[in-house]
C-alpha cells in the first residue's frame, strides 16, 4: 500500500551492563553480529529461541511480506522476513505460511502492444518465530524462486 509501517530494527550484537552512574551507563561488549556505531540504540536483550514448535493455526490469517532483514529484496532459504500481521491477527510463534506471489500482466513478448497475465502461484513457506501486536518475524523454510517483499501468505491449518 506504501503507507509507513514501522521500522525493522538489526540487531547489532548484546552489550552487557558493568555499571551506571547518574546518566551514564557502562558496558562490555559480549556479542557482536555486526559493527556498532557512535548512536546506535540499545534495547533489553531477549534472547532468540533454540527451537520452535511448530503449531497449527487455529484460523486463516492472510498477510503481506513487508521487509526482510538487511534490506535484501530477493529473499532466500533462511532469510528473515517481516509480515503485517501478528498477535491481534491470530498469528503465533510455529505457525506455518505459505508464501504466493499475486497475479502479474507482463508485456507479450510476441506482441508488444498486448499485456498477459502471469498466475498466481506457491513460491515457498515460511515459520513464524516471533510475533508482535500487529507483526511477526518468520524464518524462510523453503522455496521454489526467490520470495519478494509484497508477496502474500496464508497460515496452514491445524490437522
Amino acid at each position: 500500500t506504501k503507507r509507513y509501517f514501522g521500522n525493522t530494527i538489526e540487531i547489532l550484537g548484546a552489550v552487557e551492563v558493568t555499571g551506571v552512574s547518574g546518566k551514564t551507563v557502562e558496558g562490555k561488549v559480549v556479542e557482536t553480529e555486526m559493527e556498532f556505531k557512535i548512536g546506535d540504540r540499545l534495547m533489553p536483550y531477549e534472547a532468540p529461541p533454540d527451537e520452535i514448535e511448530i503449531v497449527g493455526a487455529e484460523e486463516e490469517v492472510l498477510a503481506v511480506i513487508v521487509a526482510a532483514r538487511e534490506g535484501i529484496t530477493e529473499i532466500s532459504k533462511y532469510d528473515i522476513v517481516f509480515l503485517d500481521k501478528g498477535d491481534n491477527d491470530g498469528l503465533k510463534p510455529g505457525n506455518v505460511l505459505n508464501v504466493y506471489r499475486e497475479k502479474a500482466k507482463v508485456q507479450n513478448p510476441l506482441k508488444k502492444s498486448e499485456k498477459m497475465d502471469i498466475p498466481s502461484g506457491h513460491v515457498g513457506s515460511i515459520l513464524i518465530v516471533k510475533t508482535a501486536e500487529k507483526s511477526s518475524t518468520a524464518i524462510v523454510l523453503k522455496l521454489s524462486e526467490s520470495i519478494l517483499i509484497g508477496d502474500s501468505a496464508r497460515t496452514v491449518a491445524a490437522k
